[in-house]
């Protein structure tokens, strides 16, 4: 009954939604049919609300649930005042009988109550859970970046130590290829200087200095081939060693991750499983208790009802009557605040935003601004 009115409430808020567009948004939605004619290219600002939403959290949505509580208690009375009405002494055992099935109506709302418990408590088992393995996956991946930057280091270390090795081996070599050949290359030059000599034998100085010359080049660049060779094997080595150190560093993390976040489930589960168990405890010992009441109270009054059909019954159906009126029109009058106060905070809202409609039902393709949050939090002002 409660969706039932909430959906005429929404509808009738359409209605309304539009009235405010066109009046509460002065700066927006003044626009006369001649000022639409100037181009079609220009498009309404449009914002959407969860009319639901917003009703839920309308400082007073306690007191309209109460409200609406105490109304489904009191025609469930009224009916059950009704079925006395009809009570003879030859249908007396038979509206004994039907004592369970207006027990049921009763206990009905309770079950639901304690399923709305668990209900709340499952989804938010699931958001902590779905918490924790975000925050404990974002805290291996900061471990797996700082080891690997460890890792590099290290890597980049050893290469810098070796390439200065290589430097110093590369200096002695050549300092070791000086001593072989810079004797001879100087003798051969001071003889191409300082001696008178034929063609024919400057010609014979000349390619020997060229032939030793081009043997110290030749050896100094083999061995520098050399090293860069054995620098590029010494590399890749390491880098296979650092690549294996920091995949086997990954795998124990991701290990170590999932058996906590299996540990965590696992805890929660069984907190869970206890909290359903107690849940369905109180609810069966407040079944039980509040069976008996209403079996006492029900067959009281039924055996007054038999001794006071003409009298006190209708005096009672006339009083639960006038007070559901009451209650009825108490409920009304605060529904239309509801309405009236979200209806205000909407168009405050699309004011502030510049909105030109505010749309209630729409479909998820359209594009639009969501003010629901906005509008809640001027309704909690």
């Amino acid at each position: 009954m409660q969706r039932k009115l909430w959906w005429k409430v929404g509808s009738l808020l359409v209605g309304i939604l539009f009235v405010v567009q066109l009046m509460g948004c002065n700066n927006t939605l003044s626009i006369d049919k001649s000022s639409q004619n100037k181009s079609e290219a220009v498009s309404n600002k449009i914002g959407i609300v969860d009319l639901e939403e917003l009703k839920a959290v309308h400082p007073e949505a306690e007191v309209l649930k109460e409200l609406n509580k105490q109304i489904k208690d009191s025609q469930i009375n009224l009916e059950e005042q009704q079925g006395f009405l009809n009570l003879t002494s030859q249908n007396r055992e038979e509206h004994l009988q039907s004592i369970n099935e207006q027990i049921n109506k009763r206990l009905q709302d309770i079950k639901s109550e304690y399923q709305t418990k668990i209900d709340e408590r499952v989804e938010k088992t699931k958001e902590e859970l779905n918490a924790y393995k975000e925050s404990f996956k974002q805290e291996t991946e900061e471990k797996f970046e700082q080891k690997k930057r460890e890792i590099r280091a290290g890597l980049d270390q050893k290469i810098d130590k070796r390439k200065e090795e290589q430097s110093t081996e590369l200096q002695d070599y050549q300092q070791k290829l000086n001593k072989e050949y810079n004797r001879k290359i100087l003798n051969l030059r001071l003889k191409l200087q300082m001696l008178d000599l034929s063609s024919k034998e400057r010609k014979e100085y000349q390619q020997q200095l060229a032939k030793l010359e081009t043997e110290r080049k030749e050896k100094l660049a083999k061995k520098k081939e050399e090293l860069q060779k054995k620098l590029q094997e010494y590399v890749s080595e390491q880098q296979k060693e650092a690549e294996e150190k920091l995949r086997s560093y990954h795998q124990k993390l991701t290990e170590q991750m999932q058996q906590k976040i299996n540990n965590k489930q696992e805890e929660a589960n069984q907190e869970l499983q206890n909290y359903i168990k107690e849940q369905n405890q109180l609810l069966q010992q407040e079944i039980e208790t509040k069976r008996e009441e209403l079996t006492t109270k029900l067959k009281n009054t039924i055996v007054e009802t038999e001794e006071k059909l003409d009298t006190n019954i209708t005096e009672r159906n006339e009083e639960l009557a006038a007070n559901l009126e009451k209650v009825k029109e108490d409920r009304n009058r605060l529904e239309k605040k509801i309405n009236e106060d979200i209806k205000e905070r909407i168009a405050e809202v699309a004011e502030d935003k510049g909105l030109d409609v505010v749309l209630t039902n729409y479909s998820s393709s359209l594009s639009a601004t969501n003010i629901t949050e906005d509008v809640a939090v001027k309704l909690k002002e």
